[in-house]
């Protein structure tokens, strides 16, 4: 006689996610008096107030710290209070003071800030050239005004919509157990030699993440690919292992940000940009998407010609169009025109100069129509 199922009942809750939204001006008058501070040294805003939490901008008038940023102001997003842990997203602006209108040149989403681990600031080291700003329309009558968009996500609000008691079971969660597969080598069959470093994963894996590995391990050329790829070590070229060691993170788990939390602002953007021609390689679109959506919110005006190149040479088409939108935004093209990825650009890849040119043109029409 068979068994009578077990009885299972089930709950339900809904969970809201909690939002504040606050904008605060910061002004800074008698700017010619604060060029005389030292690289490192900051002005800060008074504190505000956005979600219950206190916060203040800091600016660095000759940059943060580091010697090669003395060419630029650097502007930060800090979080105030010792022991405070907050996740926000943010944007920082100038005014432009010949119209009153604040644009937004560096935004930031889903910051985890945490001043007991000392993350407690947020924001861009090359924020502008010092020299470009001091041209512009964002400094007049000797004044500066700097905006910052702060959203703070508060704890989610749960409510629960029905109770029954419920076998209790842990979640399934495939992308641990792959990465503890990664870790633990446990029924690995192909070595990956890459550089001087050699890493070791599951050509099964390897073959369900990307349409090349899936050619190169059971491809119609490699019918016995067990016995050709076990103990025998494949080498791949013209990567960094880093790269690579990113790469196999993300085909095992969905996510690379454990490579990343250790490195800088600039050493991350780096990582990333060779990140996203691994994945172009490999033909990993899930990573290339992602690699892209990072890169979009990395654009400065002596990188973005060299981000166009990269965008051009592995036909991302999202970040091409970022691009291409923030170079018609920018007042002046000088700090472009000067950078070395401009004329890796008008000599190697002319036809995005016709893509910038069509896309200002377009636009310039557009207003026309418009005013008149």
């Amino acid at each position: 006689m068979a068994s009578a199922p077990r009885p299972r009942t089930k709950t339900a809750s809904t969970s809201t996610t909690q939002i504040a939204r606050a904008t605060h001006s910061f002004a800074i008058t008698s700017y010619s008096q604060h060029k005389g501070l030292a690289a490192g040294e900051f002005i800060r805003s008074a504190a505000f107030d956005v979600g219950g939490h206190q916060w203040c901008i800091r600016y660095y008038p000759s940059g943060d710290k580091r010697k090669e940023l003395e060419d630029y102001v650097s502007i930060y997003l800090e979080l105030l209070g010792k022991y405070e842990k907050v996740t926000a997203s943010f944007d920082l602006r100038l005014v432009d003071q010949s119209t009153g209108l604040s644009s937004v040149l560096f935004s930031k989403s889903l910051v985890a800030f945490d001043a007991v681990d000392n993350r407690f600031s947020c924001g861009c080291q090359k924020f502008m050239r010092r020299s470009e700003l001091e041209a512009s329309a964002y400094l007049r009558d000797n004044q500066l005004i700097i905006e910052s968009d702060v959203t703070v996500f508060k704890e989610p609000l749960v409510l629960k919509k029905a109770t029954n008691s419920v076998d209790k079971m842990s979640p399934p969660d495939l992308y641990h157990d792959l990465d503890n597969l990664l870790v633990t080598k446990v029924g690995a069959d192909v070595t990956i030699k890459v550089q001087e470093e050699v890493f070791v994963a599951h050509t099964i894996v390897l073959a369900m993440r990307s349409p090349v590995f899936k050619a190169e391990f059971y491809g119609p050329m490699n019918k016995d690919n067990k016995e050709r790829y076990q103990d025998h070590i494949i080498t791949i070229e013209d990567m960094q292992p880093a790269v690579f060691n990113a790469l196999l993170q993300f085909i095992y788990t969905d996510s690379f940000a454990e490579c990343m939390k250790d490195l800088d602002e600039d050493d991350t953007t780096e990582l990333t940009k060779h990140l996203l021609a691994a994945a172009d390689r490999f033909d990993i679109q899930g990573l290339k998407f992602v690699c892209e959506k990072d890169l979009c919110e990395c654009l400065y005006v002596d990188t973005v010609a060299a981000m166009l190149v990269l965008a051009d040479q592995h036909n991302c088409i999202q970040l091409k169009d970022a691009c291409i939108e923030f170079i018609t935004c920018l007042n002046s093209l000088e700090g472009l025109v000067e950078s070395e990825g401009y004329q890796n650009l008008k000599e190697s890849h002319p036809n995005v100069l016709i893509d910038i040119f069509e896309r200002v043109t377009s636009e310039l029409f557009s207003l026309r129509i418009i005013s008149s």
